[in-house]
């Protein structure tokens, strides 16, 4: 009996550590490798994919999925659609502001080491840093930079010079320089990538070491990310570099966007999808790199401030360290957009999940894929499509044939203009008329100085919409301004008909068009030059 009590007692320890180590090795990952392709693959994705792409005009795109043991990858269309070239795990992008969690990083490894306190003041480190708010200094710390709460506004990246030189890191972060803060540091959240680009100064001033060379030694490598880069020759000699994309008339045109080397921190590294990879496994506490960095990518998800950045799914959220993250620390992202480059990033650490989705080319097409591929592996609802960059250059080129339309009629309709003029109760028609010319020349001059300034009224600049947003929005803005000076064209010649015809019953005035054909002879617009336009003397 004691025997079979004994076996029985075996056998079910036996079977207590199969359960075990079968539960184990389940929990290891919560999605397997097939069921992440199957959900790539389903005909849901895949029409979702095709669709975000196609709206925003992007040429190609790049999906990585991690579960913590293996990585899959999944490309679409072409990093250079001119050659043909596709898309593969190889092939390079812009981050863009996705780079923001490797500078985190590099500040907590900085704290780590003794090096700084992420407490210290900016002006510990930078004396000449001056800032205030309702006209008082004050003092910004690390942290606040970190965080984006140190008041410092976006705005300031109308001004980020242009350029490869190092020292225009110096250069853009004099802009910070006396600069009137937007709220007193610690009390709320505006994203300022200016304060990224502090940090990395900060870095090499206490460093001695150039910003990208820092990460590079103690993140990049160590994680054996060897496919990414800060420099973009250094990336295009790879023959894997992606050429960038804007929208252009409803299709994707090639940008070569002015390259800003004093942002390098905010959002100019280079990455490849199978880095990516090696990336998201981090963020998940997988790979063979050191202790430390494994401690201080899982302490960049933590919430150590109470400013709520934004929300999801009506759930707020918080920003990290270069990590936007929900208040259980069950949803982490953060995305990144260059005027040529997009990517996203979904990290879920309980369910051994992360994304990440590059794309050559600017718009919501990243945010739209990443989001929906959770969706689908949750089991849950998948979520409507947004266009951004896409939508507006559509927008504006359907406002460009408007506007070349209705300018043709103008220019027809000032070539062809007769008036009649009955002087009948020509006191009542003059004061009317004198009216109804001061509203037209309010009107137009409205119109005129909200073409002028409204980039301003949303802090951008002519320079920044150039760079960033699709250039159908500059063309359509000069349209406008044409169409403005023909209405003023207009008006000025029903002045001079009430000033040279006051003395008759009735007079027909045909338009003097020598100035006018002197004038339309410098328009852009010379497809309809070949307009006949005589000159004819007042009767």
């Amino acid at each position: 009996m004691t025997t079979t009590v004994q076996i029985r007692r075996i056998i079910a320890c036996i079977l207590a550590l199969i359960i075990f180590f079968d539960y184990e090795a389940a929990s290891t990952y919560a999605y397997s490798e097939k069921e992440i392709s199957h959900t790539l693959k389903s005909e849901e994705i895949q029409n979702i994919i095709l669709e975000s792409m196609k709206g925003n005009q992007s040429p190609g795109s790049a999906i990585t999925v991690a579960n913590g043991e293996k990585v899959v990858h999944e490309q679409y269309g072409f990093s250079n659609v001119r050659k043909k070239t596709p898309i593969t795990k190889d092939t390079l992008f812009e981050l863009g502001s996705t780079t923001k969690a490797f500078t985190a990083l590099a500040m907590l490894i900085l704290d780590d080491e003794g090096v700084i306190s992420l407490e210290d003041r900016i002006s510990k480190y930078v004396p000449w840093f001056n800032v205030n708010y309702n006209g008082k200094n004050v003092e910004i710390t690390i942290e606040q930079l970190i965080h984006h709460s140190s008041g410092l506004p976006e705005k300031t990246i109308n001004h980020f010079p242009e350029g490869t030189s190092h020292d225009l890191l110096e250069k853009t972060v004099r802009l910070t320089d006396g600069i009137p803060l937007n709220f007193y540091p610690g009390t709320d959240f505006e994203y300022a990538n200016i304060g990224y680009d502090l940090l990395a100064y900060i870095l090499e001033v206490v460093t001695k070491k150039k910003y990208e060379d820092f990460v590079e030694e103690k993140i990049l490598l160590p994680l054996g990310m060897h496919s990414s880069y800060f420099d973009l020759d250094e990336a295009k000699k790879t023959g894997n570099m992606a050429q960038g994309y804007s929208p252009f008339f409803n299709r994707a045109v090639e940008y070569d966007a002015p390259r800003y080397q004093g942002s390098l921190a905010d959002g100019y590294l280079i990455t490849s999808s199978k880095d990516m990879g090696i990336w998201l496994n981090a963020q998940l506490g997988r790979g063979d790199f050191p202790e430390q960095l494994a401690r201080l990518i899982k302490k960049s998800h933590a919430i150590d401030n109470d400013i709520v950045a934004g929300e999801f799914e009506g759930k707020p959220l918080y920003y990290s360290y270069g990590w936007i993250v929900s208040e259980d620390g069950a949803y982490i992202t953060h995305s990144g957009e260059n005027p040529s480059f997009t990517s996203n990033i979904i990290i879920l650490p309980k369910k051994e999940i992360a994304i990440g989705v590059q794309s050559n080319s600017p718009g919501s097409q990243t945010i739209n894929i990443s989001q929906n591929i959770m969706k689908h592996l949750n089991d849950e609802p998948l979520v409507g499509i947004t266009y951004s960059q896409g939508l507006l250059d559509k927008i504006f080129s359907i406002g460009i044939i408007a506007l070349i339309t209705l300018i043709f009629l103008a220019i027809v309709l000032i070539r062809t203009m007769k008036r009649r003029i009955h002087l009948k109760s020509e006191s009542v028609l003059k004061k009317r008329k004198n009216f109804l010319l001061v509203v037209k020349l309010l009107i137009g001059l409205s119109f005129m100085i909200m073409l002028a300034v409204w980039p301003y009224i949303i802090d951008y600049s002519f320079h920044m919409v150039f760079v960033w947003m699709p250039l159908t929005l500059i063309i359509f803005n000069v349209l406008c301004f044409i169409l403005v000076i023909l209405f003023f064209y207009f008006i000025n010649h029903e002045v001079s008909a009430d000033k040279g015809y006051g003395s008759k019953e009735l007079v027909e005035i045909n338009v003097s068009n020598t100035d006018f054909s002197r004038w339309f002879r410098l328009c852009p617009f010379t497809s309809i030059n070949n307009l006949y336009i005589s000159s004819q003397d007042q009767p």
